[in-house]
């Protein structure tokens, strides 16, 4: 479709940026950043950015050219249309939508989604096309009050905020960070400046005087990359120490993995407070059920989309004894196998759309809601 007859169809004009491709300029990326004398280099993270330019990245990210992946970095073409956007450049978002879709088509990395919902919908309904209830697939696609908390823009009410220790440390290591890479920065610049010097002609005593004071300046910015580098690295135990205090105080739990295959779910240590755990595709048979099975306290366990796979589930005796609701949804299992006395405090069955299962054990059937 050309952009003329996606423009007609959107009610959008077509002047202005129609592609792209290039590069954002490097005072644009100065003038972007939080903290001066950050080394510039092709891609940013967005919380290097000003709040105004994060929300702006917001908007790229969520509208303009969204993507499914790595939503936390400003991408070389994000820069671009960042760039048109603060000149108040006009774009041709028909022209945009079609390159980019294109690429979504035919990218290798797999960092894009299926983009333009709402848009395409418009689309669909001008040719006649048949179309359900248009739902926003997740709170990442959206603009909400968190959005602007994110970024900075308003005060965080609750949860991991800006006085929270946990923000505290990631703050400070991104401090840290970018100190280390502007000291390597002027450490490079005094190394060009010796290697100048020494091919100076001069009087050999200045000379050396000046090479020695260039020196004394290397060997300390070195020094003070080592300490920062040590720094940096004692933060980040002392954040994955308290991350990891908070995690096994978790009493529920709900984990939807999209990444490759895990090698297996039983090195994956689950929080032994756990009361409530959701689990959606893990892909991992059906025997490494058992560090679920000896949580302690698991009350509710809800199986959904893939959680494990494989045709048969063996139930033993001395596992789930605290459960009391199970739900289980699209999963291939054909065979049902269980002890005497399963689950000894269940309330409640639920299967949906399990429609490999060849039989309910009898045990069950008294709990058991069934679609």
């Amino acid at each position: 479709m050309d952009e003329a007859q996606l423009g007609e169809i959107l009610g959008v004009p077509t002047d202005g940026l129609k592609t792209i491709e290039g590069k954002a300029s490097n005072d644009f990326k100065n003038l972007i950043v939080k903290m001066e004398g950050l080394v510039i280099v092709e891609r940013l993270f967005k919380k290097q950015l000003k709040p105004e330019h994060q929300l702006m990245f917001e908007l790229v990210n969520k509208v303009l050219l969204p993507r499914a992946e790595r939503r936390c970095i400003d991408s070389i073409a994000d820069l671009v249309l960042l760039e048109a956007l603060v000149s108040l450049c006009s774009i041709s978002f028909p022209s945009l939508m079609n390159e980019h879709m294109i690429k979504i088509v035919n990218t290798m990395e797999g960092k894009h989604g299926l983009s333009y919902g709402f848009f395409l919908t418009n689309v669909f309904e001008n040719f006649n096309m048949p179309t359900e209830k248009a739902i926003v697939g997740t709170r990442k696609q959206i603009f909400t009050m968190s959005t602007q908390e994110e970024c900075q823009c308003v005060p965080k009410k609750g949860g991991i905020g800006n006085n929270s220790t946990i923000s505290s440390l990631i703050e400070a290591q991104e401090r840290v960070t970018v100190d280390i890479e502007r000291l390597q920065a002027e450490n490079a610049l005094l190394r060009a400046q010796l290697v100048e010097k020494a091919g100076e002609p001069g009087p050999s005593g200045e000379l050396a005087t000046a090479n020695a004071e260039l020196r004394t300046e290397n060997d300390r910015l070195e020094q003070n990359i080592d300490e920062l580098h040590d720094q940096m690295v004692h933060d980040q135990r002392t954040a994955d120490e308290r991350i990891d205090r908070l995690f096994r105080q978790l009493e529920s739990l709900k984990v939807f993995y999209y990444g490759g295959m895990f090698q297996s779910s039983s090195s994956f240590d689950f929080p032994k407070n756990l009361k409530k755990l959701t689990l959606s595709k893990f892909r991992r048979p059906w025997n490494e059920i058992l560090t679920i099975g000896r949580l302690p306290n698991l009350e509710v366990l809800k199986l959904l989309f893939r959680a494990y796979e494989g045709e048969e589930w063996e139930v033993r005796d001395d596992e789930f004894e605290k459960l009391k609701f199970l739900k289980m949804y699209i999963l291939n299992i054909a065979r049902w196998s269980t002890s005497d006395d399963p689950f000894p405090h269940l309330e409640r069955l639920m299967l949906q759309s399990c429609k490999n299962l060849e039989e309910i054990p009898s045990c069950f059937k008294i709990f058991l809601h069934y679609r």
